[in-house]
């Protein structure tokens, strides 16, 4: 319903720009049926055509207002009153002038609350500032050829601005703005309200460091109601379209997406580039997760970890994966950062405990004592319920907590190391086994552990992947093991690629690796017929 009332709405917005010409049209129609009239009613003295002046009247009714279509009304009934060439009563061609005008007057009224109807779709209720429906009227002429500037416009403190003041100021304050953009902007410029905190503008762009700097100064003036001073924080994104394309509303929407990066980013003003939008899509697989966790989407692989100094498999490294139907196989490193930022962190942490208790499991009934680590978030540590509700997992699977290493990123430590050290210190007395995860990466790796107490260091696979070739890198690895091992630390080495860095890392006294030269990450159903099979060929020898 509200799209055929636009429609309408745009019909009469055409229809209505050609004065002259609608004049004219009205006119000479009702010439014509004069003529008509005039003629037949010498021939058989009857009105038979007289009905056909309800078409210029009405159409009069459709484009002008009430204030003038009536004069049409009053020009059709004089015109087959006293002004033709036929006697007829007064009371006849009076009643027939009285008609028309009210025919007139009654079809305009009700053309004009149509007309109303419609454009209160097109404006904000409360401001009455044009909103993005303006965009369905494509007849405002643009050159296709032709660069053209969205700006999206956000109001940063928009919730601050309604607690402080109220929504009857706030909505004073963006009409404030909007007068201010119309002044300074050119007029063939489109300025909307789309929603209750955002401006977009289109316009030609003509040079853009000097529009973009008239619009800066445009938001810079002071914006004063009454005695009141307010501050309006903005941030503006643009997306650059040629005029082809300056209806499209995915545009708009592209340029929303660049003011919300600058926002996130502490930046006045972004310009669109499609890596934001796959930063958007991304953020959006947050949205999915609850539903790709019920239907099974998420699943976990496996990497062996070497024992160095006896060949054998030590213990597994649990990986998560997510299979989206339609984006296929996520990486970890494309996901994770991102639900680290939400509540979502602790199901999954929660998932992947449970699904590695699982394979442990698996494994104890076969009669192979494994372990398995698992990566957990310092946000998990935060959350004061995490040491006691993984315990209850682990106990619910049948294992005890010492086959399950814990693996904490070593460059989210340093934030509320307090809360962390104790947490860690739950851990341990609960059995758990806890290893700083990628080691040697950030800039206070050695102060982590006289600060925290561990059991294992795992070294970050960027120093071990070209180990045979970087002599620096073959140092600061042997240090980094030499100084573990005076603090009786195990060393895990990631990242073994080549025989020779293998060699060299036993050489060096590391007492574990994994990496692609040992073994790719296998999946959870396979796990227990590929280390079945491993031992029973003497691959590795048995644990």
């Amino acid at each position: 319903m509200q799209e055929k009332q636009i429609k309408r709405y745009q019909i009469l917005l055409k229809l209505r720009k050609h004065k002259i010409l609608n004049t004219i049209f009205v006119l000479v129609f009702m010439l014509l049926v004069y003529l008509i009239v005039n003629f037949t009613v010498q021939i058989t003295g009857q009105f038979t055509y007289a009905h056909a002046m309800y078409i210029p009247i009405l159409y009069a009714s459709f484009v002008y207002n009430k204030k003038t279509s009536w004069i049409f009304g009053m020009i059709a009934g004089l015109l087959l009153g006293p002004l033709l060439m036929y006697d007829q009563f007064l009371m006849n061609w009076l009643f027939r002038l009285f008609f028309f005008v009210t025919i007139s007057l009654l079809s305009s009224i009700a053309i004009d609350e149509l007309r109303e109807d419609s454009r209160l779709f097109s404006v904000n209720q409360d401001t009455n500032i044009p909103n993005q429906n303006v965009l369905k009227n494509q007849d405002i002429p643009l050159d296709n050829e032709a660069s053209y500037a969205i700006y999206s416009i956000i109001l940063n403190n928009c919730s601050i601005l309604v607690d402080l003041f109220g929504m009857d100021i706030y909505e004073q304050v963006l009409i404030k703005i909007y007068n201010n953009l119309k002044q300074g902007f050119k007029k063939n410029t489109l300025i909307m309200q789309p929603e209750h905190d955002k401006f977009w503008i289109m316009g030609r762009l003509y040079n853009h460091e000097e529009d973009l700097k008239n619009l800066w100064e445009i938001l810079k003036k002071q914006i004063v109601l009454g005695e009141i001073f307010i501050y309006v924080e903005y941030t503006i994104g643009m997306n650059v379209v040629k005029g082809g394309a300056a209806f499209d509303f995915d545009n708009y929407y592209r340029a929303d997406i660049a003011a919300r990066y600058a926002h996130k980013h502490s930046r006045f003003y972004a310009e669109f580039n499609e890596s934001m939008i796959y930063q958007q899509q991304q953020f959006a697989l947050i949205g999915e997760f609850t539903n790709a966790m019920k239907k099974g989407q998420f699943y976990l692989d496996y990497q062996p970890i070497i024992d160095l100094k006896t060949g054998s498999v030590s213990h597994f490294e649990a990986l998560i994966r997510w299979y989206h139907p339609r984006q296929g196989l996520i990486t970890p490193d494309t996901f994770i950062p991102l639900i680290e930022q939400t509540h979502l962190i602790h199901q999954l942490t929660e998932f992947v405990i449970s699904e590695a208790c699982k394979q442990v499991s698996l494994f104890q009934k076969q009669g192979i004592p494994i372990k398995t680590s698992v990566n957990i978030s310092v946000k998990n540590l935060l959350d004061g319920r995490f040491v006691e509700n993984i315990t209850s997992l682990v106990k619910a699977a049948g294992i005890s907590p010492a086959q399950i290493f814990l693996e904490i990123v070593e460059t989210e430590m340093l934030d509320n190391s307090e809360i962390t050290k104790n947490q860690i210190l739950k851990l341990q007395e609960a059995g758990f086994s806890i290893a700083i995860d990628d080691f040697g990466k950030g800039y206070s790796s050695i102060s982590y552990l006289s600060k925290y107490q561990v059991d294992a260091i795992k070294i970050d696979n960027t120093f071990n992947f070209n180990l045979h070739s970087d002599f620096t890198a073959g140092k600061i690895v042997r240090k980094m093991i030499d100084l573990a091992h005076e603090l009786d630390l195990k060393v895990v080495c990631e990242g073994v690629e080549n025989q020779e860095s293998y060699l060299l890392l036993r050489n060096f006294g590391a007492d574990f690796a994994q990496g692609y030269y040992f073994s790719r990450p296998i999946q959870d159903k396979s796990l227990l017929a590929w280390y079945q099979e491993n031992v029973t060929n003497n691959i590795f020898l048995k644990i």
